[in-house]
């Protein structure tokens, strides 16, 4: 089968958050199942904004020359290179919503009555929307992607919140799986076996943090992680612990927390590391008490599949993706977005071993029997082939 899928960035911009490695492990796979793969995307992230060509794990990746229109990248030969291969692919698979590569594709797609499938990744949350660019993501739904919706071969979610978060903003009717909308739920890919391998705690080193002991948040700092919970629920605990934040900046947010740990007098005890890959990632990750994402939404969270592969007890607030499939394997602790609720929860965590060795014990089991990559490729190509 040959397949293109358009998403807004791409590796190695790996700053743009858990899309990136989970778009990327699954076209990993599919060319692994003798499909052709290809993929168009923008240059963020890129040295140089320019048309470019790179073949990664056998996926060939077309980085577009783009402009820039606030937040968001234009590319610029879109449309060219769309019409050149019009009659090329067999189905064509868009990540994302807001970003003009994702609603620009989609309109030429309808025009050219060409099959394609979405997946929000996480996109259309009613509530994420209301408190970001509530207005301007208004006026491309009436004007754009409406119409796109209603025109969509299909719809792939990567969780059961995910599906239900689209529902109640598009109000469409994902039950009926219709030849007009066949909808289905698949999970995220994981490649257990990289975080299997052994990590020098050394490596710790670089943040004062061997031998010492700490909670651990990893992911963009954004306003939707509603890390303002985490460090409000860490303020409570003594000295013994140190917070850890690890992640790229967005839009200067990370400037409001540290106001906000200057208020709460824990300055001393709480670490940014910046963006962290590789072993550095793996060694924060294996060595915490616990992950915590107390997020406002996920339509998935990479980041917990990750921890729980590694090893690391989870703690995730209700709005993330992942909370239905966490509590059905009790492989981790889900809360409500209250400050003295996570803190009591992580208390839990760090002085009862009987529990936090079931957590991780159940979470192995989850990450092996539901993220396999393999079988997520292969209920992708399902899935292509009845659109």
């Amino acid at each position: 089968m040959k397949i293109l899928q358009i998403t807004p960035a791409y590796y190695p911009s790996v700053s743009w958050g858990g899309p990136i490695v989970s778009v990327h492990l699954l076209n990993r796979e599919l060319v692994k199942l003798g499909n052709e793969v290809v993929v168009y995307t923008t240059t963020f992230g890129l040295a140089q904004n320019e048309t470019q060509e790179n073949i990664i794990d056998g996926v060939k990746v077309i980085y577009l020359k783009s402009f820039k229109f606030g937040k968001w990248l234009v590319p610029i030969f879109l449309r060219k290179k769309l019409s050149e291969t019009k009659n090329y692919f067999d189905i064509t698979h868009i990540h994302q919503i807001w970003d003009p590569i994702c609603w620009l594709s989609e309109l030429f797609f309808i025009k050219n009555k060409t099959p394609f499938i979405i997946t929000p990744r996480g996109s259309i949350d009613p509530v994420l929307i209301k408190k970001k660019s509530y207005f301007i993501k208004k006026i491309l739904y009436a004007l754009f992607v409406k119409r796109i919706f209603k025109n969509a071969s299909g719809f792939h979610f990567t969780s059961e919140y995910e599906k239900e978060q689209f529902v109640k903003f598009s109000r469409i009717n994902t039950n009926t799986n219709t030849n007009k909308h066949k909808c289905r739920i698949i999970f995220n890919p994981l490649d257990i076996s990289e975080f299997q391998k052994n990590v020098d705690k050394n490596l710790l080193q670089k943040w004062n943090l061997k031998n010492k002991r700490y909670f651990l948040y990893l992911g963009r700092i954004n306003w939707k992680k509603g890390i303002e919970f985490l460090i409000g629920a860490f303020a409570k605990f003594t000295d013994e612990f140190i917070l850890v934040i690890a992640g790229p900046d967005e839009n200067g947010y990370k400037a409001k927390l540290e106001k906000l740990i200057k208020e709460k007098g824990i300055g001393s005890k709480v670490i940014f590391t910046g963006l962290v890959k590789g072993d550095d990632k793996l060694c924060l990750l294996k060595n915490a008490e616990a992950f915590i994402l107390s997020s406002y939404g996920e339509n998935f969270g990479i980041a917990v599949a990750e921890a729980m592969a590694i090893g690391t007890p989870v703690i995730i607030s209700k709005y993330v993706g992942l909370q239905n499939v966490i509590e059905k394997y009790n492989a981790g602790v889900v809360i409500d977005l209250d400050e003295e609720e996570l803190f009591q929860k992580m208390k839990d965590i760090i002085e009862n071993l009987e529990l936090k060795n079931l957590i991780i014990k159940n979470a192995y089991n989850l990450v092996k029997e539901q993220f396999d990559p393999s079988s997520i490729a292969k209920q992708i190509i399902n899935f292509y082939n009845e659109i």
